[in-house]
């Protein structure tokens, strides 16, 4: 639900919120959730030209799956 919520945000052009809900539920995420929220704030961030936030997330999506495509410009 907090996935679908954050790509709703996304979608309207509301990219900072997108990004600070899934922030905000960062803790309650976990498992299978995990990474798609991270990807979800990591493209919004992206469209919002935000790259030091962009690189952030990427890290974090490293960290469980070094193989995503999407983040593998945002690697150091």
């Amino acid at each position: 639900m907090l996935i679908l919520q954050a790509a709703e945000l996304r979608g309207q052009g509301r990219l900072q919120e997108a990004i600070n809900l899934i922030e905000a539920n960062l803790n309650q995420l976990g498992g299978d959730d995990l990474v798609p929220a991270l990807l979800e704030a990591f493209r919004a961030a992206v469209e919002l030209n935000n790259l030091g936030k962009a690189m952030v997330f990427a890290m974090a999506i490293a960290s469980k799956d070094r193989d995503v495509p999407s983040i593998q410009d945002y690697l150091p």
